[in-house]
């Protein structure tokens, strides 16, 4: 490796004077895929899931069931295509390429790296992730729980995460990640995944962002 490489560094976006982003750099990795390698380039992931205050900024709306809460509690009640739109908009003001992360991108960070661990973080539960038993029934503000490996927060639980890829060949349904906190143990699990059409908005699911590099 040459001696002038110096390892990219997590990035603050300054949204507004108040209001930032926080990204996480990931290096990419290769995997095997039905007997091919898949290659996954560098790139950064949301340090939190998108929140109220982010959204209305860019949208100048709050969707969000849980609105009175404060501006770090996670926007939700948003669609796919809405995450779509947010993003096209956030793209325009920042001149910047964000989207959404894929399934591939999504489970690796989810797992610390592609780690053998049953919720983003370990296998305490409780300590990472808002869920049924917890969560009085509501979302929480972002970064109140536990860390995953990798420094990122509330991949497990608090709100259902939309990714880019498509559930099947049709095109019909949209992979959503993580369980929420309305959510069984079993469905905050890494490993989990279901899927809803990209005009499907509930109280439960949200998103957060990648920036490709």
């Amino acid at each position: 490796m040459s001696k002038f490489y110096k390892k990219p560094t997590n990035l603050i976006i300054n949204l507004d004077s108040q209001i930032k982003l926080e990204m996480v750099f990931i290096k990419g990795w290769n995997y095997l895929k039905d007997e091919s390698t898949i290659s996954i380039d560098d790139f950064y992931l949301g340090k939190y899931p998108v929140t109220q205050g982010q959204w209305k900024l860019i949208m100048g709306n709050n969707p969000s069931h849980f609105k009175d809460n404060g501006d770090n509690f996670p926007v939700e009640n948003v669609s796919w295509y809405d995450a779509q739109e947010f993003i096209e908009k956030l793209n325009c003001k920042l001149e910047d390429r964000f989207c959404l992360p894929t399934e591939a991108q999504w489970e690796y960070v989810c797992r610390s790296g592609g780690m053998d661990e049953t919720y983003s973080g370990g296998e305490d539960i409780d300590s990472v992730a808002w869920y049924r038993s917890n969560s009085g029934l509501q979302t929480h503000e972002v970064g109140k729980k536990s860390p995953n490996g990798l420094g990122i927060y509330d991949m497990s639980g608090n709100v259902w995460e939309w990714s880019q890829d498509d559930w099947d060949a049709t095109g019909s349904g949209r992979i959503v990640l993580g369980g929420s906190w309305f959510s069984n143990p079993v469905y905050t699990r890494c490993c989990y995944r279901t899927h809803y059409g990209p005009a499907y908005h509930a109280l439960d699911i949200g998103f957060r962002l990648v920036k490709t590099i």
